[in-house]
């Protein structure tokens, strides 16, 4: 009977555990998102949009063998970084030109990485 009572007890304890992480993890995500809600209504920066996307031909042509090549052998803006050729790639053939697609996800989804 005492095991029972223990493994019991071990089960009320573990499920009150996994439901404090999972509304914990739902918090931190709400938060999250609505510090970056603003950014879905921001343009490209002049920093270095124009470089990397706005224009760059390679990477305005999306996901292609001719562009994947380029990734890889490109050293453009003074760096050696394929994934980001590719990131590039891959949201301008998702979104387009459009920075209200691309950006605010990659924020969010580096940002809630802990939960």
């Amino acid at each position: 009977m005492l095991v029972k009572a223990n493994s019991y007890h071990f089960i009320l304890d573990s499920t009150r555990k996994y439901r404090a992480v999972f509304w914990t993890c739902l918090l931190l995500s709400i938060v999250t998102l609505s510090a970056y809600w603003p950014v879905l209504h921001c343009e490209f920066v002049i920093y270095d949009d124009a470089s990397y996307v706005t224009g760059n031909p390679h990477v305005q042509s999306g996901l292609t063998w001719d562009s994947l090549r380029w990734a890889f052998t490109a050293k453009d803006c003074h760096n050696w970084h394929p994934l980001t050729w590719i990131s590039h790639m891959l949201d301008c053939d998702l979104y387009g030109l459009n920075p209200a697609g691309t950006m605010p996800r990659i924020s969010f989804c580096t940002s809630s990485t802990p939960c």
